[in-house]
């Protein structure tokens, strides 16, 4: 179902899913885009444009493009976690008073992947994009062998996780609410128990 937001919008779109070794410029060019969506909204000391998990095979990009422009407009990326790899849920958390690592490993019998980086310009910002990719990833994880997903997600997010069968992981935290990056803002991990 398309939102009516979406339908309004002059430009069609199309959906890829890829694994970021197999298309790199385009792995490349989303990333490009989600920087410059940070960069608008005034997030400051933005990491490289080129990080090490476009040469990843476990790494599924999703990325919505305008076929009017041909230009990226929302995407975000499933880590899928292995023993000799890291994940960035566990690298952004690694200072805070739960084990992030830990949590990743007791879960991963089942083989686990992270919903993470997420991001939407502008042009379809309210049109439910962040919805509809996220589904999409979900409905890839049984066909990739993946049992349970997590999420790292901010207080505006949430509840769209929520709403998608994750739930927040209550045993860190305030009930599941933490602070990160700053005081100022409500930090959540959330897991999907069972991708089927």
């Amino acid at each position: 179902m398309i939102s009516s937001a979406l339908k309004k919008n002059a430009s069609p779109f199309k959906l890829l899913a890829f694994r970021a070794n197999e298309n790199k410029a385009l792995a490349k060019r989303c990333v490009r885009a989600h920087l410059k969506e940070l960069q608008n909204i005034g997030v400051k000391n933005i990491a490289s444009s080129d990080p090490d998990w476009i040469n990843d095979s476990q790494v599924i990009v999703f990325c919505l493009i305008s076929l009017k422009t041909n230009a990226p407009v929302a995407g975000m990326k499933l880590d899928i976690w292995n023993k000799n790899k890291s994940l960035p849920i566990i690298d952004s958390l690694s200072n805070q008073a739960f084990d992030m690592k830990k949590i990743v490993q007791d879960h991963s019998s089942e083989n686990i992947a992270e919903f993470c980086g997420l991001w939407v310009t502008e042009e379809v910002s309210n049109a439910g994009i962040s919805k509809i990719i996220t589904r999409s990833a979900i409905s890839v994880l049984p066909s990739l062998g993946i049992g349970k997903s997590i999420a790292f997600s901010s207080q505006y997010t949430i509840k769209t996780l929520c709403g998608l069968g994750f739930q927040i992981y209550s045993e860190i935290g305030d009930g599941g609410k933490f602070t990160y990056p700053t005081k100022d803002f409500e930090s959540y991990v959330a897991l999907l128990h069972d991708t089927e």
